[in-house]
């Protein structure tokens, strides 16, 4: 069931399932005003964001080398299965 709960100055829609008013409003009161966090979910958003931007980085070069090794380790074979026919 859907609720819609108060806190200081806004309001916040919840999923209260199994969880009483109370329960609820405490999660929300939990959560801060809603500016900041909105404010908290985009400065985490842009950590992530640089985390993974210095990640790649740090590897592209690494895996560019494997990957370049990789297509580059030509080993020519004949097929196990190839039967010579005269």
């Amino acid at each position: 069931m859907d609720g819609v709960c108060v806190g200081a100055a806004f309001t916040v829609r919840v999923q209260c399932g199994n969880m009483d008013v109370g329960d609820s409003f405490m999660a929300i009161v939990a959560m801060g005003s809603q500016g900041n966090l909105s404010a908290e979910v985009e400065q985490a958003t842009r950590r992530q964001v640089q985390g993974m931007q210095s990640s790649q980085q740090r590897n592209r070069e690494r895996v560019l080398a494997q990957l370049l090794g990789m297509v580059c380790d030509v080993r020519p074979q004949v097929h196990p299965n190839y039967r010579v026919t005269v």
